[in-house]
């Protein structure tokens, strides 16, 4: 059990994100839906460890071993196959993921001439070179194009299964999140304003708040 507790960030005197109480069972799936600034970002970096709370709390459990992927990707300017290696070296287990990926013909290639779609692409591939059994993502198919999301998105639940990991992750995409989450979580103005599964949320929003976001993201 992931288990938040009285959990608040804020900067100065703004309160960007106020969580009283979360809890989220492993090995489940969770789309984390919400406006820019609704605090989907915060959330994300502060499960991953990557900001300090103003208050409160986050339990991964024992023995957790989460990993983060950013919106923003980037690749070391060394080969596609290198920027894996430099994460584990283990050639079989990069060349699996290039190839599920559909990037092993660009495993020589040097990363820096990649595509923006294609550093996404390689960035979740980095992060799947690691081990974990909770997986953060924030956009994870941020800049890639629809035949190259739905790849990512395979591999993404595919690895998420294989590993029993729980996945939590960031989108404005309802598809996306009909695809790979089992429940949504709707931040409005860094609160949770619903938690439920995830086609009820896209097909049956509780809250005015929802509705008015999903007739904005859904028409």
């Amino acid at each position: 059990m992931i288990k938040v507790t009285n959990l608040t960030k804020k900067y100065g005197d703004r309160v960007v994100l106020d969580i009283p109480l979360l809890e989220l069972e492993r090995g489940k799936a969770y789309a984390i839906i919400g406006a820019n600034g609704s605090g989907k970002t915060t959330f994300l970096k502060i499960l991953a460890g990557v900001l300090v709370p103003s208050s409160g709390a986050t339990n991964l459990g024992a023995g957790a071993t989460q990993v983060f992927m950013p919106q923003k990707s980037f690749a070391f300017d060394i080969s596609v196959l290198g920027n894996l290696l430099a994460i584990k070296n283990d050639k079989k287990r990069a060349s699996d993921i290039l190839r599920r990926l559909e990037l092993g013909h660009l495993a020589k290639r040097r990363a820096g001439k990649l595509s923006g779609g294609e550093t996404q692409r390689l960035a979740l591939a980095r992060l799947l070179m690691s081990d974990f059994n909770i997986m953060l993502l924030d956009e994870p198919t941020f800049a890639m194009d629809i035949n190259s999301a739905l790849v990512a998105e395979k591999v993404i639940k595919t690895v998420s299964k294989e590993q029993g990991a729980t996945l939590i992750f960031s989108t404005h995409s309802m598809p996306q999140a009909a695809r790979l989450a089992d429940e949504a979580i709707f931040l409005y103005e860094g609160k949770i304003c619903e938690q439920t599964k995830a086609d009820i949320f896209i097909n049956k929003p509780q809250s005015e708040q929802a509705a008015k976001f999903l007739q904005y993201f859904t028409k």
